[in-house]
């Protein structure tokens, strides 16, 4: 009877853990499928909340204030800054890395800045192509 149970238990076991690494079961897209890389599919971040992001303009730093609000893998947000405003569109979430259109009024003139980041818990750092000043840096930390 001892033995019996045990069989029950472990094999129950197995099925849990079976289940829980089964890679069938995995939201993986046919970008993932492409390369090879079914885990980030799974690993998205969250970016929701507000952010303070740095900016680094040729070695003045811009301060950023951003807010991201997240659904899924989708996210829109909204800037406001000392040298205009603007709202995140188009933005998609992978594994840990983020991308999104940023469209801006930077002192009085519309521009669309194409932001790529990395996503560590509350740290992200990357990059904007701003028209006219080319790639620009940048670090942010999520406000508690």
């Amino acid at each position: 009877m001892k033995n019996t149970r045990y069989l029950a238990f472990a094999s129950a076991i197995i099925m849990v853990f079976a289940a829980s690494t089964s890679t069938t079961a995995m939201p993986v897209s046919i970008a993932d499928r492409a390369n090879n890389d079914p885990i980030s599919a799974v690993l998205d971040v969250s970016i929701d909340g507000k952010w303070i992001i740095n900016v680094d303009a040729g070695g003045q730093t811009v301060s950023l204030a951003v807010e991201f609000k997240q659904n899924g893998t989708e996210f829109t947000g909204t800037m406001a800054s000392e040298v205009g405003s603007g709202s995140f569109e188009n933005g998609k979430i992978n594994g840990d890395k983020v991308t999104a259109k940023l469209n801006a009024d930077v002192q009085g003139s519309p521009t669309t800045i194409e932001f790529e980041g990395k996503v560590d818990g509350d740290k992200m750092t990357g990059t904007m192509n701003v028209p006219g000043f080319g790639l620009l840096s940048f670090a942010g930390t999520r406000s508690k």
